[in-house]
């Protein structure tokens, strides 16, 4: 716990961080990761202390709860080679405030954003193509969501709990939403549902 900073650029052949490599390391504020990198394990930086981190480009895999309970973490950049947002991946990140993804992801899996309750904005790229349950579950700072038309499922859960979500844009095509979707969303004023997109569900909305 000791750690405070990592540079593992001084390893130019580091291809994976392994399962819980830097787990409850709460002073590592500061990271540098290697261009050679291709995986990050399982909860590699779970319950650490970095503040912001930035995947490189090579990094295709991020493992289940990578970066969950990492409190201090407040912005994170994940580059085009990553195309699935593992569950419970940045879980409990209650200072994450920024999060960028990038085009090339397709999946957001369960749990992979609940509770980050400082999370103002996502955008969410066309290209996705499903949302997993109560993956944005409590992020009670979210004001507005956009849906691509990309995506075909919403899970059970999945905006539950977005206190301050006040506007929902869905684009075309057929949509199958988990029962509770958007549930416990006290402030939601505008759905707005473009170009024949159509909602397969039941419960949508019920608080």
């Amino acid at each position: 716990q000791s750690l405070s900073d990592a540079d593992l650029f001084s390893n130019t052949s580091l291809e994976t961080i392994e399962q819980s490599a830097f787990y409850d390391c709460r002073r590592l504020k500061s990271l540098v990761l290697p261009e050679t990198l291709r995986e990050i394990g399982n909860y590699a930086f779970s319950r650490s202390g970095i503040v912001k981190i930035t995947i490189p480009g090579n990094v295709s895999s991020i493992g289940t709860g990578a970066f969950m309970e990492c409190k201090s973490l407040r912005s994170i950049i994940l580059p085009n080679s990553i195309t699935e947002i593992s569950p419970l991946c940045f879980s409990e990140c209650t200072e994450l405030e920024s999060v960028t993804l990038c085009e090339g992801v397709v999946r957001i899996q369960d749990n992979a954003f609940t509770d980050c309750s400082k999370l103002k904005e996502i955008v969410i790229p066309y290209g996705v193509e499903e949302i997993g349950e109560e993956a944005f579950k409590g992020c009670t700072s979210l004001t507005s969501i956009t849906i691509p038309g990309s995506v075909t499922r919403i899970g059970e859960y999945c905006f539950s709990g977005c206190a301050e979500l006040r506007s929902i844009t869905l684009c075309e095509g057929v949509i199958e939403v988990g029962e509770g979707a958007f549930s416990d969303c006290g402030k939601l004023e505008d759905i707005v549902i473009l170009n024949g997109a159509e909602l397969i569900g039941e419960d949508i909305f019920d608080d």
